[in-house]
């Protein structure tokens, strides 16, 4: 029996390999051989004691080589011959009608495709073009303005690699059809009008080529294409079943890889509640996304908001943008003046050149009432500040204008008790129960002593915040507020510990107001319409001579404001917290007062004040039929394309207190789950938002998994949401190449990715393959060859000619 030695000496050609092979040895005699050729070589050894060890081990060498000769003549050895064929090469074009969208592209990514330096920094070429230079090997003539073979002694890829390869030419389009040739010539040049399919089923070509090759050895498969695919198989399923079987995809990436410009406004945010007549405020980024040439680059966009989709605008005006700031975030002033469900849409208008407008509008939706915000405040002495909110909000009610009412009650423990039977507002003391104080949407705690508040009218307030969910202000003043407090139930709703707290005393110079960064998002905080102008009434305002500082240790603390003295970094001024249910907001002062003066034809302290009290009471508003709105962005999206969803929780006493707390459920249809967690959006404390990408197409479920709400929350909640994602069907409605999911198929083939400027070198990197045998030609024996006794012969001879000359 012949059993071959499995290796592979040598390729003598394309179409030949040889092996050497020997018959199956007999252990036995094999066994016996080595024992005897031990034994002679102990012999030898003893009997050539008196020589020198040079000369006893040359015999002893050329003793063991002529017995190892002749043991693999024993064994017959033979040459093989075989009849080979080259491995195969598949090469897959795409021809859809994507291929004849046109791509800028610099200088620098077409230097192999120019035949001089051209003299402009970028060039438009089809998708198409690129592959019929690359096929032929071919360079674009900027003074003939034509493609030209190269000058170069360049032979095209087809020939190089029909050369080394079996190839194999497909196009993909509507589906999979072979390329007729005639031996290894290169096909004709190729026009735009070979490029018309309507669909690419790029996965399904994929398979089939694969599959019409089946039972052949397949080196490589090179494809062509934009990575557009329209319908049936994802390429990164077909791309599956290449790397089970071990066949690597080399992908030339047919395109810019610079996205198409494309005007898109994300991450929305307004409230879902309000006032009527309440000075509301939406926002949405403005991002210009893709590529925007310097000298082509949009600067001005035009906005439209309206009360829904068909209606007339009634906000209009020109956004601006300049070429190095490509994302603003935009704040649309809005005051409902009708109660009920209200809509506003926000629409970025199409510029030239953009394909994609599912992305330029974006919906607002609030239930506005009418109902007045109930505020306690509770003080010991009627200061300065105290008498400027009783005047603030006695002058709203009393003129019961729009965006103005509210109902006050106070606690003043230092008044007399005819006062407080005079004026209806004054308390005669602080509410004795839970159901009294939780009346209230607002509380306002002034330059009170802790001697006043024992520790279970401090629990009560407590309560008020983190299970009502009420809003309440601190306002620190010369009464040890809120030092006092160290130790004590209402402690806990302070940005630091109360013994943390230190007193700053200005003689001669007010401190200097400053929004931070964060305080600029918060809507309580807008005294102005533009941002900009807002920063800079906030600056000119005039700041505190007294007030108290520490060092923020607490999480979850919110600095929206900033004093700087004279000898001290800026401070904490105004700060925020979510602490249960609720909201917090702390004065480390209490002298705003000073800020009632006209600033731009309104006065700051009452624009400033109203909207605090319109914030801080919002979540009263939260009817109890809907508590969470889960939405995604469309009910449809393509492959490839990112998802984003957000949740909103429409009594933002329900949402969690971390900023991170909400966690999403996606289930596909076919049973895979994604988590999705989701991250607060800006200063609302009760939006969600994130994004998912990397779907396969199929629908998928959307559900709520963290918080985990009882059945009462759930009851009348939309915590579940569907979506659809889906390959586009139209040819042209995705117009970008998806680089990072090409580049992430062929590398897990094995493969690599090529954009337009590494094109070149794709032929270099085609791995070898394996040569298929098709059939064994005549053996040759090798064992008894002339050569072979020549060898017997010679090393007798050489050494009975020592031994002679050794031993005489």
């Amino acid at each position: 029996m012949m059993e071959s030695l499995l290796l592979n000496l040598s390729l003598w050609s394309q179409s030949g390999a040889t092996t050497l092979e020997f018959q199956s040895p007999d252990f036995g005699l094999v066994g016996w051989l080595i024992f005897l050729s031990m034994v002679i070589g102990i012999w030898l050894l003893l009997q050539t004691h008196h020589r020198t060890w040079r000369q006893r081990v040359t015999l002893l060498a050329i003793r063991g080589c002529l017995v190892i000769v002749l043991l693999l003549m024993m064994l017959g050895w033979t040459r093989q011959d075989h009849e080979t064929q080259r491995p195969e090469l598949l090469l897959l074009i795409d021809h859809s009608a994507s291929m004849q969208l046109e791509d800028e592209y610099t200088s620098k990514q077409l230097q192999t495709y120019l035949s001089e330096t051209p003299g402009q920094s970028q060039r438009s070429f089809a998708r198409w073009e690129i592959v019929n230079a690359w096929l032929r090997a071919a360079r674009f003539d900027d003074h003939q303005q034509q493609w030209i073979p190269s000058m170069q002694d360049e032979r095209n890829p087809l020939s190089r690699l029909s050369q080394d390869y079996r190839l194999s030419i497909y196009s993909i389009g509507d589906g999979l059809q072979a390329w007729d040739r005639a031996g290894d010539e290169v096909p004709d040049a190729l026009v735009a009008e070979d490029f018309s399919h309507q669909q690419s089923l790029l996965g399904d070509g994929l398979r089939d080529a694969i599959n019409q090759h089946r039972g052949r050895s397949i080196a490589a498969v090179i494809l062509l294409s934009d990575g557009i695919n329209t319908d049936g198989m994802m390429l990164s399923s077909a791309s599956d079943l290449a790397a089970r079987k071990s066949i690597p995809l080399f992908i030339g990436g047919m395109g810019s890889e610079q996205p198409s410009a494309d005007i898109a406004l994300l991450n929305p945010e307004g409230p879902a509640v309000a006032y009527l007549g309440e000075q509301l405020y939406f926002e949405v980024d403005l991002n210009l996304r893709g590529h925007f040439p310097p000298s082509e680059l949009p600067t001005e966009i035009r906005m439209m908001a309206s009360h829904g989709i068909d209606d007339d605008p009634f906000l209009q005006f020109v956004q601006t943008l300049s070429p190095a700031q490509k994302t603003h975030r935009i704040r649309i002033p809005f005051t409902p003046v009708t109660t009920g469900e209200v809509k506003v849409s926000l629409l970025a208008a199409k510029t030239d050149g953009e394909q994609n407008m599912n992305n330029n509008r974006v919906d607002f939706q609030i239930q506005v009432y009418d109902r007045p915000t109930k505020v306690l405040m509770i003080e010991d002495q009627p200061g300065f500040e105290y008498r400027a909110l009783v005047d603030l909000f006695s002058r709203s009610t009393r003129q019961n204008q729009l965006g103005m009412r509210f109902e006050l009650e106070s606690v003043l423990f230092s008044a007399d008790t005819q006062v407080t039977q005079v004026d209806p507002t004054l308390l005669p003391a602080f509410p004795p129960n839970r159901e009294q104080l939780f009346q209230y949407d607002v509380i306002i705690v002034g330059n009170v002593g802790s001697h006043l508040l024992n520790d279970r009218y401090q629990q009560m307030l407590v309560d008020f915040v983190t299970q009502r969910g009420g809003g309440m202000v601190f306002t620190s003043g010369s009464q040890a507020v809120p030092a006092a407090f160290a130790g004590q139930p209402l402690e806990t709703l302070f940005p630091v510990a109360a013994k943390q707290f230190q007193s700053i005393q200005q003689d001669s110079e007010a401190a200097r107001i400053q929004l931070t960064a964060l305080g600029q998002r918060f809507s309580h905080l807008q005294i102005s319409a533009d941002q900009e102008n807002n920063v800079a009434m906030w600056e000119s305002l005039v700041g505190p001579y007294q007030m108290v500082s520490s060092d923020l240790n607490r999480p979850g603390v919110y600095v929206l404001a900033t004093a700087t003295t004279l000898d001290r970094a800026p401070q904490p001024l105004i700060t925020q917290q979510f602490i249960g249910a609720g909201k917090v907001i702390f004065h480390w002062f209490d002298a705003t007062w000073r800020w009632n003066v006209l600033l731009d034809g309104q006065r700051s302290f009452d624009r400033y004040w109203e909207q605090t009290m319109r914030y801080l009471s919002r979540a009263s508003l939260s009817g109890s039929e809907q508590l969470i709105e889960l939405t995604v962005q469309a009910d449809e999206f393509q492959a490839g394309d990112p998802v984003p969803i957000s949740v909103r929780f429409l009594d933002e006493r329900r949402a969690p207190a971390d900023d991170q707390g909400v966690v999403l459920r996606i289930d596909h249809e076919l049973g895979r789950r994604r988590m999705l967690r989701l991250s607060r959006q800006g200063a609302s404390r009760g939006r969600f938002t994130g994004t998912i990408s990397g779907l396969e197409p199929g629908t998928y479920r959307v559900e709520l998994a963290e918080p985990v709400m009882d059945s009462e929350s759930a009851a009348g909640s939309s915590v579940m949401t569907q979506f659809r994602v889906v390959t586009p069907r139209s040819e042209l409605l995705r117009r970008d190449m998806d680089r990072q999911q090409l580049k992430q198929i062929a590398e897990n083939t094995g493969g690599q990715y090529f954009a337009v400027s590494e094109l070149r070198e794709l032929v270099s990197e085609i791995p070898p393959g394996r040569q298929v045998y098709v059939r064994r030609k005549a053996a040759l024996p090798v064992w008894n060859s002339n050569w072979v006794i020549a060898i017997v012969i010679c090393l007798l001879s050489v050494e009975w000619c020592l031994r002679k000359r050794w031993y005489n």
